[in-house]
Parts: C-alpha cells; sequence; structure tokens
C-alpha cells in the first residue's frame, strides 16, 4: 500500500547511486518535440532520449546546464520526486 507516496507512470531511473540519501527530482519532457538530454553522473555523462511526456528521475546532482535552460524556456519541467 502506496500511502502518501507519488507514482510515476512513465518515469526512469536513471540512478543506481545506493549512497548516503540524494534529493530526487523528475525531469519531464513537457513539449511535443523529443530531445537528448545529457545528465552529469559519477561514471562521467549520460545520454538520454526523452519522448514528448516522458520523465525521468534523477539525483539533483544530474541536472546540467542543458536542462535548466530548458527549464527555462518552459520545454522541460523540474519538481520534487
Amino acid at each position: 500500500m502506496n500511502v502518501g507516496k507519488k507514482s510515476y507512470k512513465k518515469a526512469f531511473v536513471l540512478s543506481t547511486y545506493t549512497g548516503r540519501k540524494k534529493t530526487m527530482k523528475v525531469v519531464k519532457n513537457d513539449s511535443l518535440q523529443s530531445f537528448s538530454v545529457f545528465f552529469k553522473t559519477e561514471n562521467g555523462t549520460k545520454e538520454k532520449w526523452l519522448k514528448p511526456g516522458e520523465s525521468i528521475v534523477v539525483p539533483e546532482s544530474y541536472i546540467t546546464e542543458q536542462i535548466k535552460t530548458l527549464h527555462r524556456r518552459r520545454v522541460f519541467k523540474i519538481s520534487n520526486a
């Protein structure tokens, strides 16, 4: 029973980090176009293809300047997980 927990049907979790607790963010492609976005991980950068309406759950430290710019232009949404 998931009382008080958010569920994301299409969310894809990029991180497999199991260390100390990190602030997780949901990055959602809110446009009608597909985008190839980059995330900065502990092992370097990872690329993810996001279709329209698709979302991904990542630690806050993974968010790059590219994603912040797309958020500022209201193409992507960044919210707490």
